[in-house]
């Protein structure tokens, strides 16, 4: 078979794809800020544990999840979930109640979910792979 034949020896002519639509279709381009959303929940996590937004993420980078940083400072999860959860409907107001909750719940909970960090300690919090 020759370069362009198919099976039956016809020429095949391949056309070029359109990718005009690709960022639209896979969601590369949003209306809304993920990271404002995200700013806004640590905001109001750390608020509410009576902590700045930059103790908070250095607590959490050093492995302690919002749920023990919750109970250290005798703050209720249901609290420090209920104010994320406002803080992400706040920055996102298409974002449903039921999904800004277990999106909230999750936060509270940490990436792995209220045991904290896995075997060897290590918690990869930005997902960048170290």
């Amino acid at each position: 078979m020759g370069g362009g034949d198919n099976e039956r020896g016809d020429i095949v002519t391949i056309s070029p794809i359109d990718t005009s639509n690709v960022n639209r279709l896979s969601g590369a381009q949003h209306s809304h800020s993920h990271g404002g959303a995200r700013k806004a929940a640590f905001d109001a996590a750390a608020k509410a544990l009576g902590m700045t937004s930059s103790d908070l993420r250095a607590s959490l980078k050093s492995g302690q999840t919002m749920a023990s940083l919750a109970s250290s400072k005798a703050v209720s999860t249901d609290t420090l979930t209920a104010a994320i959860t406002t803080a992400l409907q706040g920055a996102n107001p298409s974002l449903s109640a039921d999904r800004a909750a277990t999106l909230a719940q999750r936060m509270v909970q940490g990436p792995h979910g209220s045991q904290g960090a896995p075997a060897g300690g290590h918690v990869d919090r930005d997902n960048d792979g170290d």
